[in-house]
């Protein structure tokens, strides 16, 4: 049987090893291996839990109400019977994790009760370090430098025209003057968008 080697590999044994670890979190772009790397890794553990949800919307439920690591703890337990959760011998792996917020918030508490790389919003996950955006202050004003079909469109109530950059300006406009800075991300230091 082939096994692809990836650069992660040693990065996550290292992890593994480690004393005092955090929630592990991959990101990167799609399609890169992230999901295959994961599944390969947990043959190091005795036992593993892969919860994915694209796949299983219901996984969504686990993380409603209480989010405390025992009571997470409890409910994989009930809703995955048959599945064995033992710290330090169970890999627990959130694939396609953006897609339920609370599961992402649920990692603090794991790492600081479970002892289990820090963990990052999801959005980092889709993070494209050689680009950036630029929003006009005034959206009006971007409008009235549109093609007068495009603007047409937005008055007749097409929130999508021009693949949607216009709605986007307008509420980073709005975020900034109602004084809620809007964010960008790139290498790991955040800085508001001018």
């Amino acid at each position: 049987m082939l096994v692809m080697k990836r650069k992660i590999d040693p990065a996550l044994k290292t992890w593994k090893g480690s004393k005092g670890r955090k929630s592990l979190v991959i990101f990167g772009a799609r399609q890169v291996g992230k999901t295959y790397s994961a599944r390969e890794f947990a043959k190091s553990y005795d036992y593993f839990l892969e919860i994915n949800f694209e796949l299983d919307e219901s996984a969504k439920d686990v993380f409603d109400g209480d989010i405390t690591t025992d009571a997470l703890i409890s409910k994989l337990r009930l809703k995955y019977e048959g599945r064995t959760i033992e710290p330090e011998k169970t890999l627990i792996f959130f694939d396609e994790i953006q897609l339920c917020p609370r599961a992402f918030t649920s990692l603090e508490p794991f790492t600081e009760d479970c002892n289990l790389q820090e963990p990052r919003i999801p959005l980092a996950s889709n993070a494209i370090l050689s680009s950036f955006k630029l929003f006009y202050h005034d959206t009006g004003l971007l409008m009235s430098m549109m093609e007068p079909q495009a603007a047409w469109s937005v008055f007749n109530g097409d929130v999508c025209a021009n693949k949607g950059a216009l709605m986007e300006n307008a509420v980073s406009e709005a975020l900034i003057k109602n004084g809620i800075e809007t964010y960008h991300f790139r290498k790991k230091v955040w800085r508001p968008i001018s």
